[in-house]
């Protein structure tokens, strides 16, 4: 039987056995929400590049639509 190999879980796992369960559940969290924010706006950010009209940019994408003084 094939060992899979899932970076993010060990990262997870040796998080849990060096700081416990009270301070893992909100750094799962932080990865979690902290990741979709991240790639939901990356997406709505290359969609906005190529033409589609996206009615609501998140604050990622406004933030960097305004460096970019779009």
């Amino acid at each position: 039987m094939p060992k899979w190999n899932f970076p993010i879980l060990t990262n997870i796992k040796n998080f849990y056995k060096k700081h416990g369960l009270l301070k893992t559940v909100p750094y799962v969290v932080f990865i979690a929400v902290g990741l979709k924010i991240v790639l939901g706006n990356l997406i709505i950010l290359i969609m906005q590049a190529f033409g589609s009209d996206v009615i609501f940019p998140g604050p990622f994408t406004r933030s960097v639509l305004a460096l970019f003084g779009v």
